[in-house]
């Protein structure tokens, strides 16, 4: 989290120091030309921004209205997306305005820096409504932006800091018992699966498929929630999906095979291994 803010906090300052020296070269030249320019293209892009979501909705809608199917409609992307723009849209707009309308102040560094602040906000909503029209919308921004703006209490809670979690992932790819072939898609779920511990919350489908039997989920479990407080067996099963013919094992076939089960869990080393060398809050 503190590695994407500061990225974040980055990318705004490059944005503001490159707007400053537009901003000033512009209007050293000419204030009113810049006015002219600047506005141009700024309503250019809110008006380009505007269409590409108004442009998906009257079929849906007329489809609706008139009781048909509602075909590629995907309410867990367009909500999210409506959010951005009920938020950013009228922030553009509201720049727009700034820049067109206040009255210069007769001094000619505070109109430079109150122009490049608003020309800066406006770039910067403009680049979050641009993200909700990547691919990675879906999987990767909706995720991270949720865990930012709601405010429910956690499920369960973590006890170990975020490189101890990173950990438990690498050591699970390591031993074989997750498996990627897209690096990209492995980091992706590096990152989801330290957020899910972190802050405390379930995702709304198993995501992790694991390579275990009964046995070892079992024990796998036991050593996880030793670190993890709050989390049961059936919390677990709504984080890792354990594919048994596909099919999700229950609590009840996993807590039978542990019942009968007359031996250790194979290769018990190395799930020890996994937490042998964690960090916990209370331990810093």
């Amino acid at each position: 989290m503190w590695g994407s803010n500061l990225k974040i906090v980055a990318f705004t300052a490059l944005i503001f120091i490159v707007v400053t020296i537009y901003t000033y070269l512009f209007m050293n030249s000419s204030s009113l030309y810049f006015e002219w320019v600047t506005g141009i293209c700024m309503i250019s892009i809110l008006l380009f921004y505007t269409w590409k979501l108004v442009r998906r909705y009257p079929n849906w809608y007329a489809a609706y209205m008139f009781d048909k199917n509602v075909a590629g409609l995907k309410k867990k992307v367009e909500k999210p997306r409506l959010f951005f723009y009920s938020i950013f849209l009228p922030v553009m707009g509201l720049c727009i305005y700034i820049i067109l309308k206040t009255p210069s102040t007769g001094r000619f560094l505070n109109d430079i820096l109150l122009n490049s602040l608003f020309i800066t906000l406006f770039i910067v909503s403009m680049v979050f409504l641009d993200l909700t029209w990547k691919k990675g919308f879906e999987n990767r921004y909706i995720p991270f932006v949720r865990d930012i703006v709601t405010k429910r209490g956690y499920e369960f809670k973590s006890l170990l800091d975020e490189d101890s979690l990173g950990s438990i992932f690498d050591s699970l790819i390591r031993c074989g018992f997750l498996e990627y072939l897209d690096d990209a898609i492995r980091s992706a779920d590096r990152q989801r699966f330290i957020r899910i511990f972190k802050n405390g919350n379930y995702p709304e489908v198993p995501i992790f498929k694991m390579k275990m039997d009964n046995i070892q989920t079992h024990y796998f479990f036991d050593c996880l929630k030793e670190n993890i407080s709050g989390l049961d067996l059936r919390g677990y099963l709504r984080i890792f999906f354990h594919d048994r013919m596909n099919k999700q094992p229950t609590e009840e076939s996993i807590r039978v095979s542990k019942s009968k089960a007359t031996n250790e869990p194979k290769r018990k080393d190395e799930l020890n291994l996994i937490f042998s060398k964690l960090v916990k809050f209370s331990d810093k």
